[in-house]
């Protein structure tokens, strides 16, 4: 994915780096050069002017030479240190032919004194002042009849002063324009970097299914995050809060079992449960297997949603340090909105399944309070008119038929009511509602279990109950068979329910034509993530098998 990045500066435009800084140092040399010659030729007397020709021609040169190759104001110091004392003794070569204190080629020395101001800091042009000072007393001592003038002496020196401060304050400014524009460059990354980043959530967000389906959400987030990674295994766990366990719901190039427990998830994929962040691993440099036994980089989130871990995701590849701080950091800001979605999509699974106990409780109730009471008032109303008409049979023959529409109606209404609560566990409610069932159906129903007392949370057992009831309605309706055999058995921390009948059995074919009753099995088992296999052979009955496994 393309997105903006902040432009790099290939070099600094502060004032120590400047090519504006250098052209003005240059500026300044050969001003002070022409100021000097000025006051030189107007001051001059019937001396010769050989001293003056030769002072402007060394310092001429040496301006001409540093406006070419100004002295780097940052870099090596012994660089520098050459640089600034080639041009020190070029000074002192135009003064010591120039009446020393009192040659106005002194002025020379304020350009040179910034430079080192600016490179340097205060110390060094003080040094250098002192230096300048000292050289010229010596010259003036050793060459000149006359000594200058006190105040000449320290007019000229504090000058020389006075330049060196100004490049030492110059160079103060200096660093902090410097910083300021470092922070700035800075500042221009962290917006570059954060600009990217919101273009990648918002193409994230726009792309985040709207669907309250699971499985929708996890195959929108698997195209998601192919589109985002460059990645070679994918897995995404989800956590179930009623088995307390983990179950997978995507595993690309990985092999997990499912469900597990938290003490056998994978040491990243456990890690991540205690932060809040995104984190990455390089294997087997930290000591940890990754989901893949051939992945040796990797990115892992909990999701969160609501104060609760709903699911983990795990991004992994073959190549080591696959993935950047910037990839780590889109994987924890997409981390919430999908943890929201797959928290929604267990929430609508959650309702929808009550949902559907309530609604058959609403039809329950409207059978008993319209239906019912209208066919008994139409059986008493038949009992009356037989009484007064005993001579029409067809009375008789319709009061029987009520009847069996009735005695039907009370089935229906029992079965819509007969569910697993609170108080009514599975292997009790089976004994009281299956030898009436068989009563009502004509069938041998036979119950065997083990169980004396709940092992299975109330949604759970109930989705079972409903299995357990459709199974035998397809056996009373299609099975034709006489026999039927119910077993409710726990073993090895499995809950089995079995439902077998010697019916007639089908094929291929046949499944075709009883496909709806299996399909609601199916996902009545998928809600509660339980393991359903249904078995038949023509002439040898069928097998119906669901398995779920004992929370821990």
């Amino acid at each position: 994915m393309n997105s903006p990045q902040p432009r790099e500066h290939s070099r600094s435009t502060t004032m120590l780096k400047s090519n504006g800084v250098a052209i003005m140092i240059a500026a300044l040399r050969w001003v002070t050069i022409a100021l000097s010659v000025v006051i030189a030729i107007s001051e001059r007397t019937n001396e010769s002017l050989n001293p003056l020709y030769g002072a402007t021609l060394v310092l001429c040169l040496n301006a001409a030479i540093r406006t070419f190759y100004p002295i780097p104001l940052k870099g090596s110091v012994l660089d520098r240190t050459l640089n600034i004392a080639f041009d020190v003794v070029s000074l002192l070569c135009a003064i010591a032919l120039t009446n020393q204190w009192t040659s106005p080629f002194v002025l020379v020395a304020i350009p040179i004194l910034i430079v080192i101001g600016l490179s340097s800091g205060i110390v060094v042009p003080l040094i250098t002042v002192a230096i300048i000072t000292a050289s010229i007393s010596a010259i003036e001592i050793a060459v000149a009849s006359e000594r200058t003038s006190s105040q000449n002496m320290i007019q000229n020196t504090l000058i020389l002063v006075v330049s060196g401060v100004i490049g030492a304050v110059m160079r103060v400014f200096a660093k902090e324009a410097e910083a300021s524009s470092q922070f700035v460059v800075d500042e221009m990354k962290r917006m570059g970097k954060a600009n990217s980043l919101l273009l990648a959530l918002h193409d994230v967000a726009q792309s985040l299914p709207a669907s309250l389906d699971l499985g929708e959400v996890i195959a929108s987030t698997r195209n998601r995050f192919h589109d985002l990674y460059d990645l070679q295994y994918l897995a995404i766990v989800v956590a179930d809060s009623t088995h307390n366990t983990w179950r997978v719901e995507l595993a690309e190039g990985i092999r997990l079992t499912t469900p597990m427990s938290v003490h056998e998830l994978p040491a990243p994929l456990a890690r991540t449960l205690g932060t809040q962040n995104a984190i990455s691993h390089s294997f087997p440099d930290e000591g940890y297997v990754g989901c893949s036994t051939l992945a040796h980089s990797g990115m892992y989130v909990a999701l969160r949603a609501r104060g609760n871990v709903v699911g983990i995701v795990a991004i992994e590849h073959s190549d080591e340090n696959k993935y950047s701080g910037r990839d780590r950091a889109l994987l924890q800001e997409i981390s919430e909105p999908l943890a929201m979605a797959i928290d929604n999509a267990l929430w609508f699974q959650r309702l929808r399944n009550m949902g559907a106990e309530e609604e058959r409780n609403r039809i329950a109730r409207d059978l008993h309070d319209r239906l019912a009471q209208s066919l008994a008032y139409v059986a008493f109303e038949l009992e009356r008119l037989i009484a007064e008409h005993e001579q029409i049979t067809e009375l008789s023959d319709l009061r029987d038929i009520v009847r069996e529409v009735v005695g039907e109606l009370r089935e229906t209404l029992y079965e819509l009511r007969a569910t697993v609560d609170n108080d009514r566990p599975f292997h009790s409610l089976a004994q009281e509602y299956l030898p009436r069932f068989g009563d009502r159906t004509g069938l041998d129903v036979q119950f065997e279990t083990n169980m004396t007392k709940r092992v299975l949370p109330v949604q759970v057992e109930r989705e079972m109950w409903r299995i357990m009831q459709e199974g035998l309605n397809n056996v009373y309706k299609h099975a034709e068979a006489s026999h039927a055999w119910v077993s409710w058995l726990i073993e090895d921390n499995e809950v089995h329910l079995t439902i077998r009948d010697d019916g007639k059995g089908f094929g291929h074919n046949g499944a075709k034509k009883e496909s709806f009753g299996l399909i609601g099995m199916r996902e009545r088992a998928d809600t509660i993530h339980a393991q359903l296999n249904v078995t038949s052979q023509p002439g040898k009955g069928t097998i119906i098998e669901a398995e779920v496994e004992v929370p821990s």
